[in-house]
């Protein structure tokens, strides 16, 4: 009895654990550009610094076991990979009106580029999801990122 018990104790474990884990919906934020347009989104989002202090925005988040910060004053570069084809990157900035958190990804290798905007309220819902992220060998592979703590200035 104690052994039928422990299975459906596992089993409902295990369901609930799958349920909670976000999915990989990477392909909805891939986006449909050329090469030269992907660099520079690149570029214009690398030059998206906000100085101005009347009201600043600090986002913790939790990236593969790895607290990033981002703050409304400048890009964070989470990844790079540099190759012959290009500098593939992986950026976190908050647009100018630092309502929304920009997450940028460039595959340089694949020539594949990847945004997803997520506004402040929902990251203080502190719900986790997915994204592309450029790992160490310079290939993009889906992550699941929480939002840990919003501090708004």
């Amino acid at each position: 009895m104690d052994r039928f018990l422990g299975f459906y104790l596992v089993l409902w474990m295990a369901i609930v654990g799958l349920a909670c884990t976000p999915t990989d919906n990477s392909k909805q934020f891939e986006i449909k550009s050329t090469p030269a347009n992907l660099q520079q989104r690149q570029s214009d989002l690398q030059r998206l610094v906000n100085f101005d202090l009347s009201k600043v925005v600090v986002a913790r988040l939790k990236i593969n076991g790895k607290t990033v910060d981002v703050t409304s004053m400048k890009p964070v570069r989470v990844s790079s990979f540099k190759s012959d084809k290009g500098l593939s990157v992986t950026l976190l900035v908050f647009d100018k009106a630092k309502e929304n958190l920009i997450f940028f990804s460039q595959d340089s290798l694949s020539n594949k580029g990847y945004e997803h905007k997520i506004s402040v309220e929902d990251l203080k819902a502190k719900k986790a999801f997915s994204f592309p992220v450029l790992d160490k060998d310079g290939k993009l592979v889906s992550r699941v990122i929480t939002p840990i703590s919003l501090i708004i200035k």
